[in-house]
């Protein structure tokens, strides 16, 4: 394994000017946002913990090139392991079932059939975790088949003139097919097509199909001034140089008898493009070179009667169209700002930078990511899908909620040499790394007003996944104070454990005068690497209606030989809790969780010599605190 300095270097300056610039962000609400209905869905996850997924544990299968020529499966066959279709080898899978736990990889003219009720399910459970590749004339065929994936996004690539037929076969879940170099995608009777990305002189038939939405490319130099059909029944459209009002995109798209074709574009630099009078599901940007970008402003689900997208290095422009999503695609050496937007996808690639801010991913084409070795910067916004990181890119996150709308995107993964950094924000799902990347995760939870002289408890998250081949772990994290505007930082807590949603340490505001604080939370790796988190906090006289205060809420503690005597009580019929903490913010012990049977329990708290925070909560909101002395 390669040292882990030669391949992911921590942007830490980046970082820490990004956090101080941010400093005085309020972290997001404790209630999750509100999402559209028709978006709502059901998910399950198993725990906080990072899933585990099957592995690739079996030797790869080749078929060809070495292998057997020709590969028949006709009864139920598992493959944990990828499998290569060399050379012009043949894998026929008829009327069976083929469980793949890996890619299937298809090139120099080799092919693959599915025949009479076969099924090929990708056993992935993730977006994007295996794929169909086709590649060097390689051919894929299915006729009354299926093919699955457990119920998550499918990704296809063709290239190189590759063939891809499917009739009368059916994707139950959501498939994303790339078409270009001179590859052919002929479908018929297929219903629930997917996502088709399209290029390169490729050609593209559709017959008699279902739910297709293709991203319709618009090249530099092409020139494109159209309006499509509606999109609910397409008797027959061509879209391609022979189609009037279009020029320079290079390749032919055919669709005839088929329903909702949902059209979408790309916009690459010095394209000229004008779409009149449609409906379009999907608006991708692309944003390649080394220029420098703003948008502020631009909303799915929006009516455009005539909106000029502010671009200089092309003409975008949309006259009485209806607009359900944008794609931003930062790339090359882009800059790319942009603030007050609701998107459905941001991935940022190669070297590009990216800074948005107050923005919604409604994850409806998928999610917000980072790739390459490019930078994103999401702060102040939600996300209603999942966040990924890919290669050696940075995505980090702040003030963010995360919330997924669909069951394929509850995971929220850092991969391959990537940093994902979270912080102060929240996540439905916690986020974790694979392979040889890395999660850091540095949240205080937002405080209410506190009264000078109290002894604030501040909870928070504190902690780091990093990837089995990564070899950096959690080294501690502090917890500092500061008056507003006037360091240096006074410390709070230093801690070598690991936080996860629970108290950080407790702030003794004794002797401090009413006005504004700061807290910061950094958290750092054992490779020196850190990541810090602010809040602001406002220290004020108790106010009517504060939540600190009996509410019939009393405890009290006696030093005893044998250790801490403690009594306490609460309202007959409802639950309290009485629990100790050390000075670190570390919960030692729960001493009583229950309904109290006596007017006044009592019970023997043994700890070892130190100072100790006893907290007696009860179910309507009150809290009473304590410090004890051993």
């Amino acid at each position: 394994m390669l040292p882990y300095f030669l391949f992911l270097i921590f942007p830490q300056e980046r970082v820490d000017s990004l956090c101080l610039a941010g400093r005085h962000r309020r972290a997001p609400s404790s209630e999750a946002p509100s999402k559209p209905p028709v978006f709502a869905a059901q998910y399950g996850y198993p725990g906080q913990g990072p899933p585990v997924f099957p592995t690739e544990d079996k030797a790869p299968l080749f078929i060809g090139l070495g292998g057997p020529e020709t590969l028949l499966i006709d009864t139920d066959y598992v493959q944990s392991g990828f499998i290569w279709v060399l050379d012009k080898g043949v894998l026929i899978v008829d009327g069976a079932l083929l469980d793949l736990s890996g890619h299937l990889i298809c090139t120099g003219g080799g092919k693959v059939f599915l025949l009479n009720g076969a099924i090929l399910n990708f056993n992935q459970f993730y977006v994007g975790q295996y794929y169909l590749w086709l590649t060097d004339s390689s051919r894929f065929e299915a006729y009354d088949s299926e093919v699955s994936a457990n119920g998550t996004m499918h990704y296809v690539y063709l290239e190189k003139k590759s063939t891809y037929i499917a009739k009368r076969t059916r994707f139950p879940d959501w498939t994303f097919r790339q078409v270009y170099n001179r590859a052919t995608l002929i479908l018929e009777d297929v219903y629930h097509v997917g996502d088709i990305r399209l290029e390169d002189s490729c050609y593209i038939h559709i017959t008699r199909c279902d739910t297709l939405m293709p991203w319709l490319q618009l090249p530099g130099g092409s020139v494109v001034d159209v309006a499509f059909p509606e999109p609910e029944y397409v008797d027959h459209y061509e879209f391609s140089d022979a189609t009037p009002g279009v020029d320079g995109i290079g390749y032919t798209v055919i669709i005839d008898t088929s329903w909702r074709c949902w059209w979408s574009i790309a916009a690459w630099p010095s394209c000229s493009a004008t779409i009149r009078n449609s409906e379009l599901r999907g608006s991708a940007v692309g944003l390649s070179g080394a220029d420098t970008h703003r948008v502020y402003g631009i909303y799915d689900f929006k009516e455009h009667t005539d909106l000029r997208v502010p671009l200089t290095d092309r003409y975008l422009r949309f006259v009485n169209t209806y607009i359900w999503w944008w794609n931003w695609k930062p790339m090359g050496k882009t800059v790319f700002y942009m603030d007050s937007c609701m998107f459905s996808e941001l991935v940022g690639k190669d070297s590009s930078e990216t800074y948005a801010t107050r923005s919604i991913c409604d994850g409806a084409t998928i999610h917000l990511g980072s790739e390459g070795n490019s930078f994103v910067q999401f702060a102040d916004g939600q996300v209603w899908s999942f966040v990924a990181s890919w290669q050696r890119s940075t995505l980090l996150l702040e003030n963010t909620y995360v919330v997924p709308l669909w069951p394929y995107q509850v995971f929220n993964i850092a991969h391959s040499h990537s940093h994902m950094l979270c912080i102060n924000s929240r996540f439905e799902v916690q986020p974790f790394a694979l392979d040889t990347a890395i999660v850091i995760f540095s949240a205080i939870d937002t405080l209410d007003t506190l009264a000078p002289g109290s002894l604030a408890p501040v909870t928070g998250s504190a902690w780091i996944s990093a990837g089995p081949q990564n070899p950096v772990r959690f080294k501690n994290y502090r917890l500092y104070w500061a008056w507003d505007e006037n360091p240096p930082w006074n410390l709070i807590v230093d801690s070598a454990g690991e936080v996860h949603s629970d108290t950080l340490g407790f702030w003794n505001t004794l002797g401090l005068p009413p006005g504004d604080y700061d807290l910061r939370l950094t958290v750092w790796d054992d490779a020196g690497d850190s990541l810090s988190a602010f809040i602001d906090v406002v220290l004020a006289s108790m106010r009517t209606g504060e939540r600190e205060g009996s509410a019939g809420l009393s405890l009290q503690i006696f030093q005893e030989h044998d250790g801490l005597r403690v009594r306490f009580s609460g309202p007959r019929s409802s639950s309290i809790r009485l629990e100790a903490y050390d000075m670190t913010g570390r919960k030692v012990a729960i001493l009583f969780d229950g309904e109290p049977k006596d007017e006044e329990e009592g019970v023997l708290f043994r700890p070892g010599p130190g100072v100790y925070v006893l907290v007696l909560s009860g179910n309507d909101g009150f809290i009473k605190r304590a410090v004890a002395i051993r």
